[in-house]
């Protein structure tokens, strides 16, 4: 989807939202006010807001043993503090070392990213990532740019869980301390949800230091503690998925990259267990990669009776920049092959691919003494793929027998290769003709395959319920981490400013003045809120070049 257009939607939905809200207020139209009341729904500009003050309701929502509370929030105070601390520092040297890389590299007329440049090969793409480190630093997500669309759903339901665990903290914590809560509500700013807790202000202030303190940190902690729930989640997927799944039968294709040959219906689909590729078995992910290894090093050539080779002969009549065609009429079924015989000498010679010179018999006889006027010629023939990977492989002819078959190789070069990859349920592989760099980087999948395939109908693929637990325990992994370290920064609107505001206050009474106590609260204030804003602004650059 386009921007222009994506950002067209947007304003409809919100226009026909604001209006419709306007409309049934202005015509004061009861049934609607009575439910707008009842769950303290309100419209503005960009944003929608459910806000709930009933005692009733919070009581119930806030209630929590009392056992552990003290010493839980005790040490989540301990520990927002030292995150305070330790992502002012990072973010620190994160903009200060973005901004002078940034400032110190201005590119000149000349440079290549002033002049027109052709897209780069896959090759070229796979060895940059892999030669590249990847930049650190935050990284705006703006769906439909690098945010897929078809993930929005869980990347909603994320934000909205990671940010009302994050004011149940600040709720739980107050009313532990005996602090009033007056309310808890959630939002919806444009497409980021959030939520809020209404604290009594006169309440908080009444509390002592240290429980103010660890209420202000409680949704910092609250949001560390998921982050490392999330990551038990994902770590131990395995086991929590194990009485559907099982590993050790192959890996379950989870996603193929649209540029990918393996794209499309006549390649991977979503959910297919690949369990071979050509004869080597895959059982793990450790196992994919030590094939596509092996499969690198290894001759590809295969065993074909000589009639077809000789019913198939032809003549080259073009050459791509990755193989030789060979086919009169190019269909997708058919390749040219490649194989070497002992024909008579001519005064010319033919193309050469990559394939290694085959020392041959001719029909099975011996030639001496007339060995000069006979040389090793390569003839091209067209064969139907499919059925010549189910060939015997060989690196020579004399590999494949004594019935007169012929090793033939696909005329393929530059890396390309012709691989068959076995699909469990499929009665016939997928052959796919390309990169073996396509299968280590444009192909996602896990090691899990379902144990019981009929317990999923043909609508509802057994790849599903894998990828999200990944992705569910992905996005709570970084963006629960993410909503928790930020909030901890010493930054104005944020649970840091009120934090560093009580440590300052309450800790430094003895030894600064109040207003040194208050100058000082602005300058960490300032200076959190501009490497902050410093901070955001760089990723939003960065994810600009990397659009444009």
């Amino acid at each position: 989807m386009l921007i222009s257009t994506a950002l067209l939607l947007f304003f409809i939905v919100w226009s026909s939202i604001f209006l419709l809200d306007y409309f049934l207020r202005l015509r004061i139209y009861r049934p609607y006010l009575d439910i707008a009341n009842r769950y303290g729904f309100h419209v503005s500009l960009f944003q929608l807001r459910f806000y709930t003050s009933r005692n009733r309701d919070v009581d119930h929502l806030l209630q929590s043993p009392r056992a552990w509370v003290t010493v839980f929030y005790s040490i989540g105070a301990l520990v927002a503090i030292i995150a305070q601390i330790g992502i002012t520092i990072y973010l620190s040297v994160l903009f200060f070392s973005d901004a002078r890389a940034y400032l110190s590299s201005s590119p000149s007329p000349s440079s290549p990213s002033s002049t027109l440049r052709s897209a780069p090969s896959l090759s070229d793409r796979i060895v940059d990532d892999v030669a590249r480190p990847q930049q650190s630093g935050l990284v705006p997500i703006v769906p439909g740019v690098n945010l897929p669309l078809n993930q929005i759903p869980i990347f909603m339901l994320v934000l909205v869980v990671c940010a009302v665990i994050h004011e149940l903290g600040h709720a739980w914590c107050a009313r532990s301390k005996g602090v009033a809560v007056n309310g808890f509500g959630i939002f919806l700013f444009g497409i980021y949800p959030g939520a809020f807790t209404d604290i009594d202000t006169n309440s908080l202030q009444r509390a002592p230091s240290w429980h103010r303190i660890q209420i202000f940190s409680a949704g910092v902690w609250h949001n560390l503690v998921m982050a490392g729930m999330a990551y038990a989640l994902y770590a131990n997927s395995t086991v929590i998925l194990s009485p559907v799944y099982t590993t050790g039968a192959g890996i379950m294709i989870t996603d193929v990259d649209a540029s990918s040959g393996l794209y499309g219906a006549g390649g991977l689909q979503f959910g297919d267990v690949v369990t071979a590729i050509d004869d080597c078995e895959v059982r793990s992910s450790s196992s994919w990669r030590s094939c596509i290894r092996q499969r690198q090093q290894a001759v590809d050539g295969r065993c074909v009776d000589p009639d077809r080779v000789q019913r198939g002969t032809s003549t080259p009549h073009d050459m791509s920049p990755n193989e030789i065609h060979c086919c009169p009429n190019s269909t997708v079924s058919h390749l040219c092959f490649e194989t070497n015989v002992l024909a008579p000498r001519k005064n010319h010679t033919e193309p050469v691919t990559r394939a290694a010179p085959l020392v041959e018999l001719a029909g099975g006889v011996v030639v001496v003494g007339r060995r000069e006027e006979y040389e090793q010629r390569e003839i091209y023939t067209c064969l139907h793929a499919r059925e010549t990977l189910e060939g015997q492989s060989c690196n020579t002819t004399e590999n494949c027998g004594e019935k007169g078959h012929r090793c033939v190789y696909p005329a393929l070069f530059n890396g390309t290769r012709l691989v068959s990859l076995s699909v469990q349920g499929k009665e016939r592989p997928v052959i796919f003709v390309g990169s073996f760099y396509e299968l280590k980087y444009l192909v996602e999948f896990t090691d899990l395959s379902p144990r019981l395939a009929w317990l999923f109908p043909s609508f509802f693929s057994p790849a599903w319920l894998p990828v999200i637990v990944d992705q569910l325990s992905k996005y709570l992994i970084a963006f629960s981490l993410a909503l928790g370290l930020l909030n901890a920064l010493p930054c104005f609107a944020l649970d840091g400013q009120f934090l560093v505001y009580t440590l300052v206050h309450s800790y430094l009474r003895t030894h600064l003045p109040k207003k040194r106590r208050s100058s000082l609260i602005r300058l960490l204030l300032c200076y959190g809120t501009f490497i902050l804003i410093g901070n955001i602004g760089i990723g939003f650059y960065r994810l600009y070049k990397s659009l444009f």
